[in-house]
């Protein structure tokens, strides 16, 4: 067993009651109100559309698609986001993204589409950590879910009805295994005392209802009284699910409850075993693209030479490198967004004027 001071909850959420601003919504008010505090003048609805240089090769300023040029007295920075949208550019380096935007499972804003990235292309700047992107599960089967809710006991299987993960891994793991397997095919697979822990208390994407009904209904969840009735729903070979849940709750009669072929899971594990049966397509949604324009450590943009362009500076997700090919876990792409949004703004701010 881990000790519970171990397994604090980790998920960031914030606000009492229902006007309470939440997640990236609170984030950026808070940002809009400091940034308007300051006296910073924000132009809406207007897109910059590409950088401006001077004979030097140093970035003056933007033109945007009001046909103005907006002039950088110190020097741009490039906050755009990444390519969460772009299907062109997620051909070009993330297919797994491509499936994404093809089933609808993007869950950013609808404008980041690499603005920010082609404009620092066009100036000669480099890409770093290009490939992944910040997926969430629908997944309910063996996954950890909300802070003060237990993680719920199930198991991963492929087409096949055999295990390819350990469940409880870094999650963006388990999406790329999920995604990894034949026609990118998983279920989650649980039982009755699962369901008790689920139900509109976990959510994840979308909130469950409480018995399933809805999601029984509308065909997004399976239920049978047998192993046999649920992996014929699902299309699966039974023997092999009852293999992989044989093998599963045998390693959770043992005293040490190990599992035997995912050894790396540490908590949580509680037997299979209690009628009626559920499964659950495991589907990723994208939460934005990794991998943007390289920055050094004072966020300027590097060059395909790998010298700094003069005046240009990006921070967030329009730059690359900082976070490896998947998510490495909560709270990173905002403490991003921080700590290369300071260094760009207190650099440019020590750049003579161009």
């Amino acid at each position: 067993n881990v000790d519970a001071e171990v397994t604090l909850p980790r998920i960031h959420l914030a606000g009492t009651d229902e006007n309470d601003l939440m997640y990236g919504q609170a984030h950026v008010a808070a940002l809009l109100k400091a940034a308007e505090d300051t006296g910073v003048e924000f132009v809406y609805k207007t897109a910059a559309t590409r950088l401006v240089q001077n004979a030097d090769g140093i970035v003056t300023g933007v033109l945007a698609d009001d046909k103005k040029r907006y002039r950088g007295k110190k020097a741009v920075i490039l906050a755009t986001c990444s390519y969460d949208r772009s299907e062109e550019m997620a051909q070009a380096f993330n297919y797994h993204m491509v499936q994404v935007l093809k089933d609808g499972r993007a869950l950013t804003a609808a404008t980041n589409t690499g603005d920010g990235i082609r404009m620092g292309m066009s100036v000669g700047a480099a890409l770093d950590g290009m490939g992944g992107f910040i997926g969430l599960s629908n997944n309910i089967g063996g996954t950890p879910t909300l802070p003060g809710v237990p993680e719920v006991p199930g198991i991963l299987v492929n087409k096949y009805g055999r295990r390819f993960v350990s469940e409880s891994d870094h999650y963006a793991w388990v999406l790329r295994n999920v995604f990894a397997q034949e026609d990118h095919i998983a279920w989650g697979v649980f039982d009755a005392k699962a369901a008790a822990l689920t139900g509109a208390a976990v959510g994840g994407v979308s909130p469950l209802s409480d018995d399933f009904s809805k999601e029984i209904a509308d065909g997004s969840v399976v239920k049978a009284e047998t192993i046999e009735d649920l992996a014929a729903q699902m299309g699966v070979p039974s023997k092999n699910v009852k293999a992989a849940l044989d093998t599963w709750n045998t390693d959770m009669a043992a005293p040490e409850k190990a599992d035997s072929q995912f050894p790396s899971r540490a908590c949580g594990l509680e037997a299979i075993d209690t009628p009626p049966y559920y499964a659950t397509r495991s589907y990723d949604y994208s939460l934005g693209a990794l991998g943007g324009l390289k920055i050094n450590t004072k966020s300027q943009v590097i060059d395909t030479e790998g010298e700094a362009i003069s005046h240009l500076y990006a921070a967030g997700q329009v730059a690359g490198g900082f976070m490896g090919s998947y998510y490495p876990g909560t709270g990173t792409g905002i403490l991003a967004t921080l700590a290369f949004g300071r260094s760009a703004a207190e650099n440019a701010l020590n750049e003579s004027e161009a």
